[in-house]
């Protein structure tokens, strides 16, 4: 089998959540990329564990760690965290000089503004979300909008109970396309039932 041209190193900033999990499970599945640093929340249990322990013998001696050392290789900064780690992770990316992916949503506006400024010294791609399907959904929503301006439009959503940003990034951002679609600021016509849900029990 062909060796690939070039590995890339990837450093997993949000390692311990749900989607850092997903991702560091499907790198260790990919020969042309692998995770050089899983790195968590200083203060979490997961600090020096073994990712051995979530994906086997595959992940080798890799632990997770608080902080990127400044001789691991990286070729881009994965961020799947929160809006409160957010900023770190891009200020790692920028001194680093690497690439920054990030799906983290709940940002403010200023953050989103230093993520544009981020652009224009190393590559950058956020979304809210990843899904192929959301992506149609959005596109369909924008066309919707435009052939259909006298339609209301309502963006209902339902999360597994440990969600809490709410409305959620891709509410948010099917809002936007709709209000691209009518050539109106979502702001200014948006109305939000709750700005931040609270976890279900059950």
């Amino acid at each position: 089998m062909r060796e690939p041209d070039r590995f890339i190193h990837i450093a997993l900033h949000g390692a311990a959540g749900r989607m850092g999990q997903a991702l560091l499970r499907a790198a260790a599945a990919r020969r042309d990329l692998g995770v050089s640093s899983a790195l968590v929340r200083p203060g979490s249990p997961l600090v020096d564990a073994p990712l051995r322990q979530l994906l086997g013998a595959q992940a080798g001696d890799l632990e997770f760690r608080a902080a990127l050392d400044p001789d691991t290789p990286v070729d881009v900064l994965i961020d799947f965290s929160g809006p409160q780690a957010f900023e770190g992770a891009l200020a790692l990316a920028r001194e680093r000089r690497v690439a920054f992916v990030s799906g983290t949503t709940g940002l403010s506006s200023a953050q989103l503004a230093e993520l544009r400024r981020a652009a224009q010294a190393i590559p950058v791609l956020w979304a809210s979300n990843f899904s192929l399907g959301v992506a149609l959904m959005l596109r369909f929503a924008r066309m919707a909008a435009r052939v259909l301006p006298e339609w209301d439009c309502e963006i209902v959503e339902m999360h597994h109970r440990r969600k809490l940003d709410a409305p959620s990034g891709t509410a948010l951002s099917l809002g936007e396309a709709v209000a691209q679609g009518r050539g109106i600021a979502l702001d200014a016509v948006a109305a939000h039932e709750i700005g931040r849900a609270e976890e279900r029990k059950s």
